[in-house]
């Protein structure tokens, strides 16, 4: 995810993909990959974040952390 995420912001900077390390298969508007490419980013980084604390978790809480981390990241994969 972090990979796909960077690639669609480098693309968003670069018009001529002279930064990104593999040229786009899609065509969306770089204003598009932009915006997936930062939801994709920023879910990525949550999804560690809570994994991490799902590692210590117990209980009730446990539940509510794994249901967070598949929201989130059923988010970046349809953002992705």
């Amino acid at each position: 995810m972090i990979y796909g995420g960077a690639q669609d912001v480098t693309l968003f900077f670069s018009p001529e993909r002279e930064l990104a390390p593999v040229p786009s298969w899609h065509s969306v508007p770089p204003i598009v990959g932009l915006v997936c490419g930062l939801i994709v980013l920023a879910s990525a980084v949550f999804s560690i974040v809570r994994g991490w604390r799902l590692r210590r978790a117990e209980g009730v809480y446990e539940f509510r952390l794994a249901r967070h981390v598949v929201i989130i990241s059923g988010v970046g994969m349809a953002a992705d």
